[in-house]
């Protein structure tokens, strides 16, 4: 809502990380990918009332449709792909 010209094309919340993939559209406005990761770091912190987030983001220029949908399909099916992940821990439950 803040940058109408900026799109969420597909998200993902994990356990310890965030996946976004962001459309920018064409406009004089554009803000930058630093300022949109930025504001959307602070909401979530506000909202929260504590600070959860790594300082940087990693970041990666897409420049054709294969690779937006590659990574898309990616970001779709990475829940599945949790238990593998490096820093995966099992849930105790109380």
């Amino acid at each position: 809502m803040h940058y109408p010209s900026v799109e969420v094309s597909r998200y993902c919340v994990m356990p310890n990380h965030v996946h976004l993939l962001l459309s920018f559209g064409i406009s004089e406005q554009n803000p930058s990918l630093s300022t949109v990761i930025n504001q959307f770091k602070g909401a979530v912190t506000k909202t929260l009332g504590a600070p959860v987030w790594q300082k940087g983001f990693y970041d990666r220029v897409i420049r054709d449709l294969s690779d937006f949908r590659k990574i898309g399909e990616y970001i779709e099916h990475n829940p599945a792909r949790w238990r593998s992940d490096g820093h995966y821990v099992e849930a105790e439950c109380l």
